[in-house]
């Protein structure tokens, strides 16, 4: 936890600092507040010396190699949060968390600098959520060495309002982060970003001048080849790659010209079946994807389970913004009933592309669109159901179709039957490829579906 060599009289600072750090009820808030502000200036000497005596270990060694480093530095809390948002006591002011970060960063700069000998070092601050915003309200500052890489907002892989408002000094590099795919809300085992939203994208990344650094968030670099793909080629040549004519050359380039135009068509069909939760400046700005369905589905089983409506504390804010449980239902039952002639059309013309493939290029489009099309048709259809189930009972005996029971069989029916159609994705060296996966966990969604039907059999 401390790093090899460091002495046990600085660990036993660590350890007597955390002891004093919890809450003590018998001072009052100004007292507490008070302590808090001594302990953490304690915290921050030690937090500095922690960083400073890594300079003596790793650093030194690779100095030759200390210009193919980049280094990210900053500050924020845990799970992808500000600090703010597990600390009680930190600052309230945007002024005042803007210089927290502020300093953090400078100091972290220093050290590198100290630690390799010079400051020719290539270093960057990745910032979305409040970073944007205490940038864009001027309370942020950097090393003016330091490129600032603008992220997008990951649920809908779009860069935000800050992105383009914020403004930007001369003679400082800006890059980029953006996400092909995205852990929580997706896409994560099935690809749902279009190559024409990244284009659109990168473009503004272009037109604003932030092209000196680009990281690509791919989540699971297999089931994303074609964005991750695209998404470097656009970095290398942005002019020469637009989105229709690089998508044609890859899918001839992968199915051959026996296939390569059925494909096309598939991987449209595909893309365009996709429901939009947003359109607001872009059409398609925030779509269903599977994390976001596998959120739904618990949302519903815990409804039918006797559970009250909730909104969650997500990013997502989208993705549950109803004040009315019936409303929520209401809005994903349609959602769900009209994109499901789109995934079913989708499912048709990647089976006549199948078809007509060279048998070579048959397993890899297996894996790279049937299988993930079977897996988000299922979760759209077991969503459906779900809806349709909760409807029902929160309508009472009134409602004409009571079919709970068999609705929520349903559901788990099309999820066991996605997990048997991807398991030609599991087959020689990709065997057990899905085992560990926590997010999207189809073993888990098909239990907890099935524990609630068996509860309505009881009703």
């Amino acid at each position: 936890m401390y790093g090899q060599g460091y002495s046990t009289v600085q660990r036993d600072a660590f350890d007597h600092l955390f002891e004093q750090f919890k809450p003590n009820k018998s001072l009052s808030i100004e007292e507490q507040q008070e302590r808090f502000s001594v302990l953490l200036i304690c915290f921050f000497q030690l937090l500095q010396n922690a960083w400073t005596h890594v300079k003596t270990t790793p650093l030194d060694a690779p100095r030759s190699l200390s210009h193919n480093v980049v280094w990210q530095l900053g500050l924020r809390g845990m799970g992808d949060k500000p600090v703010w948002a597990d600390d009680p006591y930190a600052p309230e002011t945007d002024r005042g968390r803007g210089q927290l970060i502020a300093d953090a960063i400078a100091k972290q700069y220093e050290i590198i600098a100290a630690a390799l000998g010079h400051r020719n070092i290539a270093s960057t601050a990745t910032l979305w959520m409040e970073g944007m915003e205490l940038l864009k309200g001027g309370h942020l500052t950097f090393p003016k060495e330091t490129m600032i890489i603008h992220a997008d907002f990951g649920p809908t892989q779009m860069l935000g309002d800050s992105f383009y408002e914020v403004k930007r000094e001369s003679g400082r590099r800006y890059g980029v982060y953006y996400h092909v795919a995205f852990w929580s809300c997706g896409p994560h085992l099935v690809q749902g970003t279009p190559p024409q939203k990244i284009h659109y994208n990168l473009q503004a990344a272009v037109q604003q001048g932030n092209t000196d650094y680009l990281v690509v968030n791919v989540t699971n670099i297999r089931e994303m080849l074609l964005g991750t793909q695209y998404t470097a080629a656009l970095a290398w040549d942005f002019e020469a790659n637009q989105p229709e004519p690089y998508i044609h050359n890859w899918v001839l380039e992968h199915y051959g010209e026996r296939g390569n135009v059925a494909a096309a068509r598939a991987y449209q069909a595909y893309f365009n079946a996709f429901h939009s939760l947003d359109n607001e400046g872009y059409t398609g700005r925030m779509l269903l994807m599977d994390g976001m369905c596998r959120r739904l589905i618990i949302k519903l089983v815990g409804i039918l389970n006797g559970q009250p409506f909730t909104k969650d504390e997500i990013q997502n804010k989208t993705l549950l913004a109803f004040d009315q449980v019936s409303d929520f239902v209401d809005y994903y039952k349609n959602a769900t009933r009209i994109a499901l002639p789109k995934w079913d059309t989708a499912l048709n013309e990647a089976y006549q592309a199948l078809l007509e493939i060279d048998e070579e290029c048959r397993e890899f489009f297996t894996t790279n669109l049937l299988v993930q099309l079977s897996i988000i048709r299922a979760l759209y259809r077991a969503v459906h159901h779900l809806s349709m189930a909760t409807e029902a009972v929160l309508a009472g005996p009134t409602k004409e179709d009571q079919n709970v029971h068999g609705r929520i069989l349903e559901a788990g029916a099309d999820l066991q039957q996605a997990s048997i159609i991807r398991l030609h994705a599991e087959r020689g060296k990709w065997k057990g490829w899905y085992n560990g996966d926590i997010l999207l966990n189809l073993p888990d969604l098909i239990r907890q579906v099935s524990e609630c039907a068996s509860l309505q059999s009881l009703r």
